[in-house]
């Protein structure tokens, strides 16, 4: 198994470099296992080179696009919770892990991921 020749394929198949450096993970991860059980002497993925991932710049919401969105998400069952990703900037690992400790509703916090206020505005909700 040619592992270069297979990254190449996924490529040219139309996958991103992110994807194949998933995969390249995976599998070296696997292979890693097998150099440490003794079944192989050596990784052959240590010898592959990775494609480049494109770094692109980020493009935030118009102001128009934003209220698109939060006229949509209003319709869904998890619109409260994109608004208030939304509202926070918060990535999903920091807004799933919010307890209600966390949460200060009196707005006198000194927890400086807490924002109260957008929750408010968009929506209700009991504890």
């Amino acid at each position: 198994m040619d592992i270069q020749a297979l990254y190449s394929k996924l490529q040219a198949d139309g996958l991103s470099a992110r994807t194949v450096r998933y995969v390249h993970s995976t599998l070296s991860s696997s292979l890693k296992h097998a150099v440490k059980w003794r079944i192989l002497p050596q990784n052959p993925a240590g010898f592959v080179d990775l494609p480049r991932q494109q770094r692109r710049e980020m493009q935030a919401l118009t102001p128009e696009q934003a209220r698109a969105f939060l006229t949509a998400a209003s319709k869904d069952r998890y619109g409260l919770l994109s608004a208030f990703a939304m509202a926070t900037g918060m990535r999903p690992g920091e807004y799933l892990a919010l307890t209600w400790e966390d949460i200060d509703f009196d707005a006198g916090t000194d927890k400086p991921y807490v924002l109260a206020l957008p929750i408010v505005a968009v929506g209700t909700f009991e504890r």
